[in-house]
């Protein structure tokens, strides 16, 4: 199926409703059992790691944790992206920081 942006394929997506730090767990069992055993093992052993940080810091780190935490994994052209989206408030902090990666990307310095 194709995600909702037009921008590859949803290939896993599962939601977990008022989540707590079982959350973490319960999306790590579901990212093992998707159909992905395609990819390096590394890859998938970064993804697991980047589900299990980021959704501990959305619950443990926000002044107000999400209600709803859903994971997607999507295939594009040549890549697979892991998604963590939410309905909690954004990271203290999280909006300059963004705009000063983009800066740094876009002026071919990286991210340092």
């Amino acid at each position: 199926m194709a995600d909702d942006a037009g921008q590859g394929i949803v290939i896993f997506r599962q939601t977990v409703e008022d989540p707590d730090l079982g959350a973490v767990r319960t999306l790590r069992r579901g990212l093992e059992s998707a159909d992905i055993k395609a990819l390096p093992v590394e890859t998938r052993e970064a993804f697991s790691f980047f589900v299990s940080e980021t959704v501990t810091n959305l619950i443990e780190h926000t002044s107000v944790s999400p209600s709803q935490i859903v994971l997607e994994l999507v295939t594009t052209a040549g890549a697979w992206v892991c998604r963590i989206l939410d309905n909690g408030p954004t990271f203290d902090g999280f909006d300059a920081q963004l705009a000063m990666s983009y800066e740094k990307w876009n002026s071919n310095k990286g991210l340092q």
